[in-house]
């Protein structure tokens, strides 16, 4: 199963000021996250992503794609492997490292509908049926009563826990923590 092309496409949104988000290192009005797809020489089309700055996963992508148009799926590991090692010196792991999460994620999805098998199957099996989910909030805001908020959101989706940011200092941390687990 050979790889006939890829395609980086970028996705954007803005954020009205009102739902700004962040982490400990600062505040964001921008989401965003590259598509990657990918179509095989035998017509199936796929889909991956990778999140981070659309510019710099699609131009790592472009480094990425000589090695891997025309290549067999089946490859992939030893084909990122081998590129990887080469451009270890040139600091370039990181965003490489990125855009090959999106790229490896469509090859999975190439390979399991020419398969017939779902991705599970590819990557070791199906562990379990259940996954308990939690939601991702509590991010930093320019109102820290923003916190309370999120939580409560996230309290009424019904889900068992909820991760959120921490990292601006142990005082902070800790009333973060104190806030959450209180609702």
């Amino acid at each position: 199963m050979n790889i006939e092309s890829i395609e980086a496409i970028g996705l954007a949104y803005e954020l009205p000021p009102e739902r700004v988000y962040g982490s400990a290192v600062g505040i964001h009005a921008r989401r965003q996250v590259t598509l990657i797809r990918l179509r095989t020489e035998d017509g199936i089309e796929c889909l991956g992503d990778a999140r981070g700055p659309v510019g710099l996963v699609r131009a790592s992508l472009e480094t990425l794609k000589p090695a891997f148009i025309g290549a067999d799926i089946h490859d992939r590991d030893i084909i990122f492997t081998r590129l990887l090692n080469r451009m270890y010196h040139l600091g370039l792991q990181g965003p490489l490292i990125v855009a090959y999460s999106g790229l490896n994620i469509a090859m999975l999805d190439a390979l399991g509908k020419g398969l017939g098998l779902p991705v599970c199957k590819l990557i070791g099996g199906m562990a379990r049926r259940d996954v308990a989910a939690y939601a991702t909030g509590g991010h930093f805001t320019r109102r820290e009563t923003d916190l309370v908020h999120q939580m409560e959101a996230i309290r009424a989706m019904g889900v068992m826990g909820a991760k959120l940011k921490i990292g601006k200092g142990v005082v902070s941390d800790e009333a973060r923590v104190a806030t959450a687990r209180s609702r």
